[in-house]
C-alpha cells in the first residue's frame, strides 16, 4: 500500500511537470497596432498601415471580415487604395504562431472637392464709390461644414457656413475666387474683372489733352461750354457720354459750342471728340 501511494505521487508529479513544460513552451506574439489614414484632397489614396509585425522570417496576415491574406517580411506594412469600411487583421509568423485580432481600423468615405463658386451679383466701382461689391454663391452648405473663401490677388480670405457671401472693398483688376470645405479640399476658380472706375465701356474717363479744350463751368448745372484752343474752326464730332457709356448727346463743333444740360440727369459726363480728346464733368 506504501507503494501504490509512493507511485501515485510520482506520476502526480511527472504529469505537473510535463504540463509545466508545455504550458512554459507555448509561444506568443505581439499583436500588431493599426493606423487608418483615409483619402482626403490632399491624399487621394487611402491605407492601413500595420506596425510592429514580426521582425524575422516570413509573416502572413489576414484580413477581415473577407478574409484575404497576404505574405512579406518586415516589421511594417501598408494596405494602399482600401476602400471605406471597418478592417480588423492578424498576423501569423514563420513558425505558424497567430497574434490576436487587431483593433478595428475604420476607412472613412473619401472626400470631394467642392463646386466652383458662382459669381452673382457685380457693383462696379463708380467716381463717387471707388471700390467694388460681389456677391458669391454657391459655397458650402451648413451641413457640409465651414468653408473659406481665398480671393486673389490680394491674399484676402473670409470665413462663413452660409451658401452666399458678399465680398466688399474690392479694387479694380482680375479676381480668382477658391472655395475649401471642411475637409481642406479646394474648387475650381471663379473669376471676375472688376472695371477700373477711371474706364467705362472702354471709354478713358480721365482727361485726355491730344488737343487743348477748355469745358466750363465744372461742375455744372444748366449747361457746359467748350472751347477748343487748338485746333479751332475745324469741324469735328463730339459726343457726351454718361458712365454705362450711353450718348447723350452729339454734334459739331468748331471753335466754341454751347451745350444744355437740362434734360440730362445729375451724374458724372464724358465730353470726348472724335480724335479721342475727353474731358470728364459733373451735372449738378
Amino acid at each position: 500500500m506504501k507503494n501504490t501511494g509512493l507511485l501515485v505521487l510520482s506520476l502526480f508529479l511527472s504529469f505537473g511537470t510535463y504540463f509545466q513544460t508545455k504550458a512554459t513552451s507555448i509561444k506568443s506574439i505581439t499583436t500588431p497596432t493599426v493606423k487608418a489614414i483615409s483619402a482626403n484632397c490632399q491624399n487621394p489614396n487611402s491605407h492601413i498601415i500595420l506596425y510592429n509585425l514580426p521582425a524575422q522570417g516570413t509573416w502572413t496576415i489576414k484580413q477581415y471580415p473577407n478574409d484575404t491574406t497576404i505574405q512579406g517580411t518586415g516589421s511594417n506594412f501598408a494596405f494602399v487604395n482600401i476602400p471605406k469600411g471597418s478592417y480588423r487583421f492578424t498576423v501569423t509568423d514563420s513558425s505558424g504562431v497567430t497574434s490576436d485580432t487587431t483593433q478595428t481600423a475604420i476607412i472613412e468615405p473619401s472626400t470631394t472637392p467642392p463646386a466652383t463658386p458662382t459669381i452673382g451679383k457685380v457693383i462696379q466701382p463708380t467716381q463717387q464709390e471707388p471700390t467694388a461689391t460681389i456677391t458669391v454663391n454657391g459655397l458650402p452648405s451648413a451641413k457640409e461644414g465651414p468653408w473659406t473663401l481665398y480671393i486673389s490677388p490680394g491674399n484676402l480670405n473670409f470665413s462663413g457656413n452660409d451658401t452666399t457671401a458678399t465680398i466688399y472693398g474690392l479694387n479694380y483688376g482680375d479676381y480668382s475666387f477658391v472655395v475649401e470645405n471642411a475637409a481642406f479640399c479646394l474648387s475650381q476658380p471663379a473669376k471676375v474683372t472688376i472695371k477700373n472706375p477711371e474706364i467705362v465701356s472702354g471709354l478713358d474717363t480721365r482727361s485726355s489733352n491730344i488737343e487743348e479744350l477748355h469745358l466750363f463751368p465744372n461742375p455744372a448745372t444748366d449747361q457746359i461750354t467748350i472751347e477748343r484752343n487748338s485746333n479751332a474752326g475745324i469741324k469735328s464730332q463730339y459726343k457726351v457720354i454718361d458712365q454705362l457709356g450711353v450718348v447723350v448727346s452729339s454734334g459739331m463743333v468748331e471753335s466754341q459750342l454751347t451745350i444744355g444740360l437740362s434734360q440730362v440727369t445729375n451724374g458724372v459726363y464724358f465730353f470726348q471728340l472724335d480724335n479721342g480728346t475727353t474731358i470728364k464733368f459733373v451735372k449738378k
